[in-house]
This record gives C-alpha cells, sequence and structure tokens, in this order.
C-alpha cells in the first residue's frame, strides 16, 4: 500500500484521557494480535488509539482500519 500522505487532524473525542501510539511499519504478521489486545483492555476514562503509517509497504493499514469499528 502506497504512503496516502499526511492524515485529516481532528480534536481529541471528548473525555479522552489517554493516547495510545502505535507506530507500525510493516507489521502484518503480528499487528492483529497486538490491536486484540487493545480492544481486550479496560480503561476507566476515555482513550484513543493512534496508528502510526511509518511507510508500510505490507498489509499493516489495512488489518488497522479493520478495527476501527471494534476499538471505540
Amino acid at each position: 500500500m502506497a504512503a496516502e500522505g499526511p492524515a485529516e487532524l481532528r480534536p481529541m473525542p471528548d473525555g479522552c484521557e489517554l493516547s495510545v501510539v502505535l507506530p507500525c511499519h510493516n507489521a502484518a504478521a503480528t499487528i492483529r494480535e497486538q490491536l486484540e489486545a487493545l480492544e481486550r483492555q479496560e480503561w476507566p476514562g476515555g482513550w484513543e488509539l493512534i496508528v502510526v503509517d511509518n511507510m508500510c509497504t505490507d498489509a499493516s493499514m489495512d488489518i488497522a482500519r479493520a478495527f476501527a469499528d471494534r476499538i471505540p
């Protein structure tokens, strides 16, 4: 997958108290396991997940996008 350029900047969600930043470079073999682990986490406050595409050339970002509706 070719780099798409900078993502649209979005404000932090209301009530967000924690940001998890997941840098990713060609991690298709392991990113699903990491995202599934994050999906199971419990946090009493609001949180956000930021997946950073570090010029991936594999399916890493496609896998990450598939979690967009699974991780609030």
